[in-house]
């Protein structure tokens, strides 16, 4: 067995704009399957193949990928970048075009340096580097923040075939990646800072189509988690066929609501690398 997190779709207001932060701030690069694609695919140099950052246009509210009921912005997005020198170049430029949520910061040793910045959509997106940081501009994690951080990590190591690469030392957190991944991969943090401000139930919009990825070796593979998400009660969208690259695919919901699509069939993962 291998489930991979293969794509984050974020469902976007202004496709074009956002095309241009992510592409111009991000460094990322067009990777759709196909010519026409409605929904852009984009990946961090090195990564086609790998994951990709699927835009999603059609959005009327901004940033819905964050549970309503939290009042504070939350990191969705991380980007980690080579040295502090483009770190504050990125920012002095960024700072002119998007709404800053933090502004340039450095630790007390100077061991890491960051900002965060709205995107054109609301959500928030943070750039950083230190001493681990990636010898170029990379997408390098997606935050979610979550009620119960226990339960959701549990939920991802269950049905993502994920594992806890680490656990935050200041905050309630942790990061997991994929269990065929190193530390170089993808990373996806969890947080219960927001259980206060959380509701029992979800508050992401059924609307919204944003979702994280997760791709399979198999259809049987497929199947078999989907009688099992159906026995348990977590599909929200049935599995379907549907025309390239869409693939074969399901949707279910994590323990905080967001949405969760397992695929078969889709150009990328383990094996669909550049030629």
């Amino acid at each position: 067995m291998s489930t991979t997190l293969t794509h984050m779709a974020l469902h976007v207001c202004d496709l074009e704009a956002s095309l241009d932060f992510y592409k111009g701030w991000g460094d990322m690069v067009d990777v759709s399957p196909l010519a026409d694609q409605k929904s852009p695919w984009l990946s961090s140099r090195g990564d086609e193949g790998k994951f990709a950052l699927v835009l999603v246009p059609g959005a009327t509210k901004p940033g819905k990928t964050v549970p309503d009921c939290d009042p504070e912005p939350k990191t969705c997005l991380g980007f980690s970048v080579e040295t502090k020198q483009r770190l504050k170049q990125i920012y002095n430029q960024v700072a002119a075009k998007a709404p800053i949520v933090q502004a340039y910061e450095e630790t007390a040793d100077g061991a890491r340096a960051s900002f965060r910045v709205e995107d054109p959509n609301g959500y928030v997106v943070e750039f950083w580097t230190s001493a681990q940081a990636a010898t170029q501009t990379r997408l390098h994690n997606v935050a979610l923040q979550s009620r119960n951080m226990t339960v959701s990590r549990d939920f991802y190591e269950d049905w993502g075939d994920m594992h806890v690469l680490l656990y935050g030392k200041t905050t309630q957190s942790c990061r997991l990646v994929s269990n065929d991944s190193d530390v170089r991969a993808l990373q996806l943090i969890l947080s219960g800072s927001a259980a206060e401000a959380a509701t029992e139930e979800a508050c992401v919009d059924v609307r919204d189509v944003s979702h994280m990825g997760f791709a399979v070796d198999s259809r049987e593979e497929l199947e078999e988690i989907y009688k099992r998400a159906k026995a348990n009660d977590l599909v929200t969208v049935d599995m379907v066929d549907m025309d390239a690259p869409a693939g074969t695919l399901f949707f279910m919901r994590d323990p905080d609501g967001y949405t969760v699509e397992f695929s078969y069939g889709q150009p990328l993962g383990a094996g669909y690398g550049p030629s």
